[in-house]
């Protein structure tokens, strides 16, 4: 863990030492009572943790958040399909780590709808790879997570209707490399990375797509997983925009 992050109200309530951060902090780490580890709050201040005490088999420690720790929230926004579960998994960590703004999951018309309905999805189970992805940042924040059962219902939500900046990976009608889109740099305006699954959009979509402002464009001439292109999508925007 390069981080130790805490959810907002276990903030003064002691750790059992049979958490994986408490195992962290004083198997990994070695830490004992005196000892100050890195900290924050999910979507919250990052802060330094002190370990009071270890006894009843729990770990008693103290948070003191850093006086002005405010970070411009990331400009991008990634939409993708539901894949299988250990292709989202992936996803969702690694998209955590190099930060985008929210993910919006989607149903298209080639994903299998096993994907959507696997058990990842429910009672929020995905938010532990998003918290791991941050973990692995040496940040707090976590994307905001959206589902949407098709492209369509997706484009339409006003969540997305608000931003301009858009652009869609496709292999075969792409109009534009990537990395010559002409986006705003820096952190003033959110750009929109659409992803397909794994084997990619239907013609009504990119229809859809184009219809909804967003440009084809391509990565380069290798066909690349949904995972990997997720990231080398929103890598090349960060670029673009100078923020990496």
């Amino acid at each position: 863990m390069n981080i130790v992050l805490f959810e907002e109200n276990e903030i003064g309530k002691p750790l059992p030492l049979s958490d994986s951060r408490s195992r962290h902090i004083t198997s990994i780490l070695k830490f004992g009572i005196n000892d100050t580890f890195d900290a924050g709050i999910i979507n919250g201040k990052r802060g330094k943790g002190s370990i009071t005490d270890i006894k009843e088999n729990k770990l008693y420690y103290t948070f003191k958040p850093f006086d002005s720790d405010k970070k411009s929230s990331d400009p991008v926004i990634l939409v993708t399909s539901f894949a299988r579960p250990p292709e989202s998994k992936k996803i969702l960590k690694n998209t955590a780590t190099i930060g985008v703004k929210a993910i919006s999951f989607v149903k298209t018309e080639k994903s299998e709808r096993s994907y959507m309905e696997s058990s990842l999805w429910k009672n929020q189970k995905y938010r532990e790879y998003l918290v791991e992805g941050a973990v692995q940042a040496f940040e707090t924040d976590i994307p905001e997570i959206l589902f949407f059962k098709s492209l369509k219902e997706c484009l339409e939500d006003d969540f997305l209707k608000a931003y301009t900046e858009k652009a869609a990976l496709d292999n075969y009608e792409y109009t534009e490399k990537l990395s010559r889109m002409n986006f705003r740099k820096g952190y003033d305006r959110t750009a929109v990375i659409a992803v397909g699954g794994e084997r990619g959009w239907s013609s009504s979509e990119r229809n859809a797509l184009r219809s909804s402002g967003y440009t084809l464009c391509s990565l380069g001439k290798r066909v690349l997983k949904t995972e990997t292109a997720c990231i080398a999508g929103i890598t090349v925007i960060k670029t673009v925009k100078g923020i990496f």
